[in-house]
C-alpha cells in the first residue's frame, strides 16, 4: 500500500510539474537566467526544534517543532525569490549528509511543487501543507529547489533552501 501511494504521489507530482512547464511556456516564463546562488549551511540541529536554514538569503524557513507520526502541518518561510517562481519540495529521511538538491534516488518521502507567493516589499512567502501519514519516526530533511532548464525537471532544480525536523 505504501509503495502504491508513493507511486501515485510521484505520478501526480510529475503531472503537476508538466502542467507548470506548459503554463510557463504559454505565459512566456523565462528560465534562462540563474535565480540564486547557495552558500553552505550547517546541518547541526539545536535542541528539539529544526535548525532554520539560510541559503544566501534565498529561503528562510520558520522553525518546525517536533511532529508525531500522522501529523499534518504547514511549512512556512520567506524568500528573496520572485513571486511566481516554481518550487519543487522534497521531504525525506535525513541521511546524515547536507542536501545539495532534490534526491532523485530517495526510496521514501514526499514530493510536491508550488510557487512562491507575493509577500512584503522585502521578501516573498513560501508554504507547503504536509501530511506525514504513514511516515516513520526519525529525523527528516525538507528541501526546496527552484526549477530551471528546458526540461524543468526536479533533478535539475537549483537548491534554494533546506531545514530539518524530527518526527517522534
Amino acid at each position: 500500500m505504501k509503495t502504491q501511494t508513493l507511486k501515485i504521489g510521484s505520478f501526480l507530482a510529475v503531472g503537476i510539474i508538466a502542467a507548470v512547464i506548459c503554463v510557463g511556456m504559454v505565459t512566456g516564463f523565462s528560465v534562462a537566467k540563474p535565480l540564486i546562488s547557495v552558500d553552505p549551511v550547517s546541518d547541526k540541529n539545536t535542541g528539539d526544534q529544526s535548525a532554520p536554514a539560510q541559503s544566501a538569503g534565498v529561503i528562510t524557513f520558520n522553525p518546525i517543532g517536533d511532529k508525531k507520526s500522522g501529523d499534518t502541518f504547514t511549512i512556512t518561510g520567506t524568500t528573496s525569490l520572485p513571486a511566481g517562481t516554481n518550487l519543487v519540495w522534497q521531504i525525506i529521511p535525513y541521511s546524515g549528509t547536507v542536501p545539495t538538491g532534490i534526491d532523485m534516488n530517495a526510496q521514501i518521502g514526499i514530493m510536491a511543487n508550488n510557487q512562491v507567493t507575493k509577500g512584503s516589499a522585502a521578501s516573498n512567502r513560501i508554504s507547503l501543507d504536509v501530511d506525514m501519514q504513514d511516515m516513520k519516526p526519525g529525523k527528516y530533511v525538507i528541501v526546496a529547489a527552484s526549477l530551471k532548464g528546458e526540461r524543468m525537471s526536479p533533478a535539475t532544480g537549483i537548491l534554494a533552501g533546506y531545514t530539518y525536523f524530527t518526527m517522534r
